[in-house]
Parts: C-alpha cells; structure tokens; sequence
C-alpha cells in the first residue's frame, strides 16, 4: 500500500497493489488499454497460479483515477475454492468466465484432456485415410494451409511422389496466396 492520503491522484508508476485474501496475494496493475480515449480503467488483478481477471470502469478516465478507485476495484475481487482441486479460483459469481470455478491450474487441464482426446480422434481417422490411399497407390499425404483473402482452411491432399510444382500448382488451383505453407507426410 501506499504512504498518502487515500484521495490523491494516483502517480501510475506506483502500481502494482497487493491485497490479501484468505492467504492469497492479488495482485494489479493498470492495463495498457486504460490510457485510450473513453475506454476507461481496465485493472488486471493475478495471483500465483491463479490465472488473470479484468475489471473495468467505462466512466472512471484513468487520469482522474485516484488510489482509493483503485483499492475498491481491487477489493471488489472475490475468490472461492476451486470446484476440482478445492484451491484458490476466482469466484464465478463474482465475475463469470469460462473457468466456471476451477483454478487456473485446473482448468488448463480439462481443456488440455479435451485437446488431448479430440487430438486422438482425428489423428485415428487421418490414420484410416492414409491406409486407404497408400491401398490407392498414393505414396504421400500434403498438409497445406490455403490463404485466400482473409479466409484460411486447412488441406489435406494425398498424392503419388509430389513434386514441390505439383504441389504449388495443386495449392494455386486452390486459390491460396500463400504456396509455401505445407508439409510432406511420407505414407
């Protein structure tokens, strides 16, 4: 905290505030995107392995912010015990989000098992179409991503000893800008 009176202005360069909570340092500063014209203070309030959370105030103009504005914003924070691991999360009912309760750490994992498990799933059925091209007679498979004007899809071509001009013309009947943007899977 801070050695002045509560309500003068807040030289920025002092941040970041600390509060604890339940054994836990919140931590904040004020985001970058605070000094644009009329988006007001936006803070940025971590802690360990916690993750990120953002609270803002249109109306509050970061020049006029004061430090008492910003110890309310950073005692508005509410944490709550992880809904998996029973460890420090932010409170979804303090501020919703897609963790919906469980700790940085926590949700990392859900999300990495789900990545994980659709992972399997397509590499299972790339798998299957491989074994059908090489019964096929073809001897490569071609990921290339196509770039046409801000529209980006992925491709998968099999082909018989590509050469790279086959394989820059197959990328241009395609339509993308970019020809170099692939890679050669041997079957």
């Amino acid at each position: 905290m801070r050695d002045r009176p509560m309500n003068t202005r807040v030289d920025h360069m002092d941040l970041p505030l600390t509060r604890q909570v339940g054994g836990v340092t919140l931590t904040c500063y004020v985001a970058l995107c605070s000094w644009n014209s009329g988006q007001g203070v936006t803070l940025v309030v971590t802690f360990e392995g916690g993750g990120t959370a953002h609270i803002r105030e249109p109306e509050l103009d970061v020049e006029d912010a004061t430090d008492a504005d910003y110890q309310r914003m950073l005692d508005s924070v509410q944490l709550a015990p992880c809904k998996t691991c029973g460890g420090p999360a932010f409170d979804p009912t303090w501020k919703p989000s897609n963790r919906d309760g469980d700790c940085e750490k926590c949700f990392h994992k859900i999300i990495d098992a789900e990545l994980a498990k659709g992972q399997a799933k397509e590499a299972k059925k790339l798998a299957k179409l491989d074994a059908k091209a090489k019964a096929e007679g073809y001897t490569h498979r071609i990921e290339a991503w196509i770039h046409r004007d801000g529209d980006d899809q992925q491709l998968s071509l099999w082909l018989q000893n590509p050469t790279t001009r086959q394989i820059r013309a197959e990328l241009r009947r395609e339509g993308s800008l970019d020809l170099s943007d692939y890679k050669i899977i041997k079957l």
